[in-house]
């Protein structure tokens, strides 16, 4: 089961294609995955199915040195352009960003976390990044996820024991947006992951 929204204008479409209107969310359904393609013109290219993860790491400030909680997104078994099959089992799938998850995460993460929309001359475009709360500068994607000293490119028990995860376990299906940039197998955490309850996506 998936929930999702769209424009009022939209809503004929919609159930001409079978979704449902969900007044305790709020928000429309599709009940069968093999149908989630048929309201791909509203969801973005995948779904995830199983838990999200909240990774936090600990490291010097690329730009003053002092010390930063960075936070990362990763998810458990999702599906690529909405088709029925689920990949990334027994892995933590790591996100590239956050743009694309669920609004009610992202500013829970941002309360939280020191995130801020901010533009990226490398990409050419304004994302949203990790930012030192002491110096206020931006702590890039590339940093955090490409090189191999990267606090998220995980290779090993030591790396993947050195953040705090957390864990929530969803109750349906959601769609996102953003890309899937590292699959680490499950097995190299051997930390317990904390358990998140209080979050609701919808």
């Amino acid at each position: 089961m998936l929930y999702f929204t769209a424009l009022y204008a939209d809503r004929k479409a919609i159930m001409d294609l079978g979704g449902l209107w969900d007044f305790s969310r709020w928000a429309w359904r599709v009940d069968k995955c093999e149908n989630y393609v048929k309201f791909s013109r509203w969801l973005p290219n995948s779904t995830v199915s199983d838990k999200l993860y909240i990774l936090e790491a600990h490291m010097p400030c690329p730009a003053c040195g002092k010390r930063v909680k960075p936070v990362a997104l990763a998810v458990g078994e999702y599906r690529e352009r909405l088709d029925s099959e689920l990949i990334g089992a027994d892995c933590v799938n790591i996100l590239y960003g956050f743009d694309g998850v669920p609004d009610a995460l992202y500013l829970r993460l941002a309360a939280k976390y020191k995130l801020r929309r901010r533009y990226i001359a490398e990409a050419g475009l304004k994302l949203s990044v990790n930012c030192c709360p002491h110096c206020d500068a931006p702590i890039t994607d590339e940093y955090l996820f490409i090189e191999p000293s990267s606090p998220f490119f995980i290779d090993s028990k030591e790396n993947a024991d050195e953040l705090d995860v957390y864990c929530l376990k969803l109750e349906f299906d959601y769609a996102f947006g953003a890309i899937v940039t590292r699959a680490v197998d499950r097995s190299l955490f051997t930390k317990e992951f904390k358990q998140i309850t209080d979050i609701k996506l919808f």
